[in-house]
């Protein structure tokens, strides 16, 4: 496997994504601690569907940095950005509290 840097990068998060993704869609509740939430029925099962989607967008992150795609490396930069943003603006309004 000759990835370059960037790629290796995008392909070792896929493992995390992966990890972080099954442990809310098997163990919300456990998850959910982990992170200090305490989540009612809908919170969990919302955690469960978080989970299941993290894994899916694992699946794109191990496809294209094994496969060197340096267009998705570059284009994901995007969403980093934006909730970069958006998670300040978020709890400093006071929607998303930091507590």
């Amino acid at each position: 496997m000759n990835l370059n840097p960037v790629s290796k990068t995008v392909f070792y998060f896929g493992f995390y994504e992966v990890s972080v993704g099954l442990l809310f869609a098997i163990a919300p509740a456990f998850g959910a601690r982990v992170a200090g939430l305490e989540p009612g029925e809908m919170g969990l099962n919302l955690l469960r569907i978080i989970g299941l989607l993290a894994c899916v967008f694992s699946y794109y992150y191990f496809r294209c940095g094994f496969a060197n795609d340096l267009h998705f490396a570059r284009y994901s930069i995007h969403g980093r950005m934006f909730l970069m943003i958006a998670f300040p603006v978020l709890s400093l309004s006071g929607i998303l509290p930091m507590t």
